[in-house]
């Protein structure tokens, strides 16, 4: 008898500025590989059940078509048909979403403990059970390896808030933000994947060691992942004139621009809350800086777990 083994299928289930934009760059290189990011972005920010609570106008998305009409369903639609896609093209997809983005509004609120309501629409995309933390079918989770990313707070979070003001004109106090600026949402499914897959445990990667020992990670990641390290690439093409607009920019300019990975000196080593402090209060105010502060603090203790399990 032939037992079919099931193709890999590789899901980076991310948090914003952790450097996952990097992970994605090498891990893509692998001529093995074909990569797909933000399958419900658009659903989420622009279409119909979007659940994202500020309207952005999707001119600011640059030359790019109007996402206005799309549906949380359909999106999960041309996900699985992206998916065949690749396969049938002997290809490992590889797989980035952000995972609020594959949350309901409520439930993320909920998990924050923020005393919100929203108004938007329940995401629906399968009538198959989900007892995880998105609106994603567990038997659909379950195809994947999955691979969490993370960062240090005090150097992801002030990345964050630069982005989504940016990109959208938001701050710090709006109601959207606190989802940008926890590792809760990645301790949560982490753990729903170990009780449910024991044997095939989820991959951490430390956003921090990956731009300090760049090498050593991605052989680790590799190994994990059953895939040959040696056909990594660690330089590549800058890609500056892409097009899209304020919002990819905010997010994308910094790997966009970059031939190979970017180490300063603010990369190297644990920060200092009090001392990041200051640079906040210089770039924004006070009021800000504390609230970073309090992110920071709330968020280590999930950090910190899912930091002893990384790779």
């Amino acid at each position: 008898m032939t037992i079919q083994r099931r193709p890999l299928r590789i899901f980076l289930q991310a948090t914003p500025r952790t450097r996952s934009n990097l992970l994605i760059q090498l891990l893509s290189t692998h001529p093995s590989i074909a990569e797909h990011q933000y399958p419900f972005s658009n659903a989420y920010h622009f279409g119909p059940e979007r659940q994202f609570s500020r309207d952005i106008d999707v001119g600011e998305t640059g030359d790019m078509e109007d996402f206005s009409g799309e549906t949380y369903k359909h999106a999960f639609g041309k996900f699985n048909d992206l998916l065949q896609k690749i396969e049938s093209e002997q290809k490992i997809a590889l797989i980035k979403e952000h995972i609020f983005y594959m949350m309901h509004a409520e439930k993320t609120y909920e998990c924050l403990g923020q005393a919100v309501s929203s108004s938007r629409t329940k995401p629906t995309v399968d009538d198959a059970p989900s007892t995880n933390l998105t609106f994603l079918p567990d038997n659909f989770l379950l195809t994947f390896t999955p691979v969490f990313i993370i960062r240090h707070p005090a150097r992801a979070f002030p990345s964050s808030l630069r982005a989504h003001s940016r990109s959208t004109g938001g701050n710090v106090f709006d109601t959207d933000f606190p989802a940008n600026a926890t590792f809760k949402f990645s301790r949560i499914l982490l753990d729903w994947y170990t009780a449910r897959s024991p044997s095939k445990l989820p991959v951490v990667i430390d956003g921090d060691k990956l731009v300090d020992d760049t090498k050593r990670q991605m052989k680790r990641l590799c190994e994990r992942l059953g895939i040959d390290e040696e056909r990594i690439r660690y330089n590549w093409d800058s890609k500056e004139d892409h097009g899209y607009g304020k919002v990819w920019d905010a997010y994308y300019e910094e790997i966009q621009n970059s031939t190979g990975v970017v180490r300063t000196k603010e990369t190297m080593g644990a920060p200092v809350l009090e001392e990041e402090m200051k640079k906040w209060e210089k770039e924004w105010d006070e009021g800000v800086a504390i609230k970073l502060k309090e992110f920071v603090e709330s968020a280590m203790d999930d950090y910190e777990y899912l930091l002893k399990q990384s790779i």
